[in-house]
């Protein structure tokens, strides 16, 4: 199977913006197109932070619909980019395997959390709930029900159970355009919108991934002092 390359295109033209502010990356995506129950599926996916950190979530996470993107063989414009580490093959088998950890997590935390809600009754009952559990609590809550939305994001792309089999029928290497701030507190997904995305701002919040693209940046920055002839030890 031959991988083609393409690049997504900006919503709008290329937005002016301060250097000096923000850096735009390439990031690589994989456009799979594929067979579940002779049902074909079409979507782009995570080809690099997810293998790279070994985070499942994040392949649901990335999942994007091309259908209202506008693609180009050539490459648009210039900036840093991203090598793919995933094949299509490694994304589908692990999203597969990751709706089996969903049913295993979910049946644990709906324990969990009917524990806690019994915990929370008495200890109301009892004028006795202390703030910590209600904390808790919340927490669980609201993983419990991030775990339902990735389930549910899977059902559309297909895996509703987790041992379907999956024929690829294209696969082709994509690179999506980033533009991220450099104090790393905004991520804009110009191939859809000019405003900062969410989920992938809230996604630079962790530790390691902010690792990851501060040590990104610094190449950007490094490779645009080399431009002016500055030389690093």
């Amino acid at each position: 199977m031959k991988n083609l390359v393409r690049y997504v295109l900006p919503k709008e033209p290329l937005p002016e913006y301060d250097p000096r502010e923000y850096s735009i990356i390439w990031y690589p995506l994989k456009l799979l197109e594929y067979n579940i129950k002779r049902k074909k599926y079409k979507y782009l996916f995570d080809a690099y932070l997810a293998k790279k950190t070994s985070k499942k979530d994040i392949y649901v996470l990335m999942i994007r619909n091309p259908h209202h993107m506008r693609f180009s063989e050539e490459k648009p414009f210039e900036a840093i980019t991203i090598n793919h580490l995933a094949t299509g093959e490694e994304i589908l088998t692990s999203l597969l395997g990751f709706r089996h950890e969903i049913d295993r997590m979910e049946e644990n935390l709906y324990e969990d959390l009917i524990s806690d809600q019994t915990k929370l009754a008495i200890g109301s009952s009892i004028l006795f709930t202390s703030p910590q559990m209600l904390r808790e609590y919340d927490i669980k809550s609201l993983y419990y029900s991030s775990l339902l939305i990735a389930k549910e994001i899977l059902r559309k792309i297909g895996i509703k159970r987790g041992d379907e089999r999956i024929k690829i029928l294209k696969e082709e290497n994509v690179y999506y355009p980033l533009l991220i701030s450099n104090d790393l507190e905004e991520v804009i997904e110009i191939a859809l919108t000019d405003q900062p995305s969410k989920s992938l701002t809230e996604l630079l919040k962790i530790k390691e991934i902010r690792s990851i693209f501060e040590e990104i940046l610094i190449n950007i920055y490094r490779k645009c002092e080399a431009r002016r002839g500055l030389r690093f030890a």
